[in-house]
């Protein structure tokens, strides 16, 4: 069954075009061949400008976008051109008493904290290494939501990221879905462009969730590469495959709308 059409499925656009910037209608589109509907689609897209995670270019009545903050981060982990920053021994905190009456305040405030690096410690509090609150917080309402930085010794800040960010769990999924792709990348697989994307996506954006969920985190916290290493080399052997032709036909597609002159190449 294919995975919900949700954020991760933009970079992956992205990704699968091999672009730096794409126009709405292609996008859209796009976006429409994975099971979203245009609504949705378009809806997700105004969700992660407003987030900070898409950049968005009038060109006269034609948007294009391109990639930004957390995500952009993420999509140049996964390319190879990806580089964690310095960090200075402490956790941003976001603490926060949302009532079960305002519960969807309380879940778009989850959903665009962890979209940043944010995880939670307990319950009412959110931490990440690194204070990236001013790419989404402007854009929410939050009553009372307080603030603040957590400093903790190294062993400490060691386990804490072992539980929020459930380390040894995250190593077993990375170990079983990195073979998992393997056995699927050798097999018989479709060279026709849209059913090529369709799988493509169905496989790997799961394994990109996996692959980035602990991007942001100070490598000094980690025994190793939690299993990341195997799966990224796992997502390269579908990609070989079924890459070329999903690159072909969204080329296609973008000259069939009339936008191929809006799309930007990825830089190599």
């Amino acid at each position: 069954m294919p995975p919900a059409v949700d954020a991760s499925a933009v970079p992956f656009v992205f990704g699968a075009a091999q672009a730096s910037a794409l126009p709405g209608p292609v996008l859209v589109a796009v976006l429409t061949e994975l099971g979203a509907t245009v609504p949705a689609a378009k809806g997700l897209l105004n969700r992660l400008v407003r987030w900070g995670q898409l950049e968005l270019e009038r060109r006269g009545r034609v948007g294009v976008y391109r990639l930004s903050g957390q995500m952009a981060s993420g999509y140049r982990e996964v390319v190879g051109g990806g580089s964690t920053p310095g960090w200075d021994g402490r956790f941003h905190l976001l603490i926060y008493t949302i009532s079960e009456q305002r519960r969807r305040s309380r879940d778009a405030l989850r959903t665009a904290a962890a979209a940043h690096g944010y995880r939670s410690l307990r319950p009412g509090v959110l931490a990440a290494p690194r204070d990236s609150s001013s790419a989404f917080l402007p854009e929410l309402s939050v009553p009372g939501l307080v603030t603040g930085w957590l400093e903790v010794d190294p062993d400490g800040a060691r386990a804490m990221v072992g539980r929020a960010w459930e380390v040894e769990r995250l190593r077993a999924d990375r170990t079983a879905m990195a073979s998992e792709l393997e056995r699927c990348a050798a097999g018989p697989l479709p060279t026709d462009g849209r059913a090529a994307l369709v799988l493509e996506y169905e496989w790997l954006a799961p394994a990109y969730v996996l692959l980035l969920a602990d991007l942001g985190l100070p490598r000094e916290l980690l025994a190793d590469d939690v299993g990341a290493g195997a799966l990224s080399r796992a997502i390269g052997s579908v990609g070989a495959r079924l890459g070329p032709p999903a690159v072909r036909w969204i080329a296609e597609l973008a000259e069939q709308l009339g936008y191929a002159d809006l799309v930007e190449p990825a830089s190599r």
